[in-house]
């Protein structure tokens, strides 16, 4: 490929790792569409003229933006700007709860103030699916009545979360979600062992969430998903 101009001679070297301040710039210009998605970058060996460092770090660079989910690099072919994928916001949510200082109540006040909201929009959005998958939901949480099904209760309850969430038809608000329930479903399967019977209540009371949002109902599903997580946090708190 060639260019005309160089469009990154703004690029300066920091005192940082070089390959990822080329990584971090190609980002920003993906960032302000400077680079679209479908677009081919330079060879290498162009990119390394281009900012000024050797081959080693720009190869480098294409192996963090690959991770990023930037990029992706077609045999024969070249690196071409891609499709960021939906997973990667939450993905890198979970991520950073699992390695962070976040505690069981830092979730749940995030989930306190985000998830009433959820059910509200979910109440003016879900289709004749969503509420079926919905409902498919609540029955296998319901289903599950004694301490031996509490996993497989605490994965229905993470999933009909992540059902909600989808049901306001809103990406970021899913992946978002996604990312969360991955952490709260990791959280209470710690948990399972020191207190089963509180964790199996905990994950009750999806039905009236339901209803409300069968019925269209945002106020009522609002506050439905309100008094679900504060009883989440009365039965939970240590």
């Amino acid at each position: 490929m060639t260019y005309s101009n160089n469009p990154f001679a703004s690029f300066q070297i920091k005192r940082q790792h070089i390959h990822e301040q080329v990584a971090d710039y190609i980002e920003e210009m993906i960032t302000d569409k400077q680079l679209q998605e479908g677009e081919q970058l330079p060879s290498e060996r162009e990119l390394a003229s281009m900012f000024g460092v050797n081959r080693g770090s720009i190869r480098q660079a294409i192996s963090l933006l690959q991770h990023r989910g930037l990029v992706q690099s077609r045999l024969g072919s070249g690196t071409y700007i891609t499709r960021v994928p939906g997973n990667v916001l939450g993905q890198s949510i979970e991520r950073y709860v699992a390695l962070g200082n976040c505690t069981h109540g830092d979730l749940l006040d995030l989930r306190e103030i985000h998830e009433p909201g959820i059910a509200a929009l979910a109440a003016r959005r879900a289709t004749a699916e969503d509420l079926a998958r919905l409902k498919e939901l609540v029955e296998q949480i319901e289903a599950a009545n004694n301490p031996d099904d509490l996993l497989f209760n605490i994965r229905a309850d993470a999933d009909f979360h992540e059902a909600l969430a989808t049901s306001t038809h809103n990406p970021l608000i899913i992946a978002i979600m996604t990312g969360l329930q991955g952490a709260m479903r990791t959280w209470l399967q710690v948990q399972a062992e020191k207190d089963r019977g509180q964790l199996l209540e905990a994950v009750r009371g999806h039905r009236i969430i339901y209803h409300a949002i069968a019925a269209g109902d945002p106020e009522r599903a609002r506050e439905a998903m309100r008094q679900h997580i504060a009883y989440a946090r009365r039965l939970l708190s240590p």
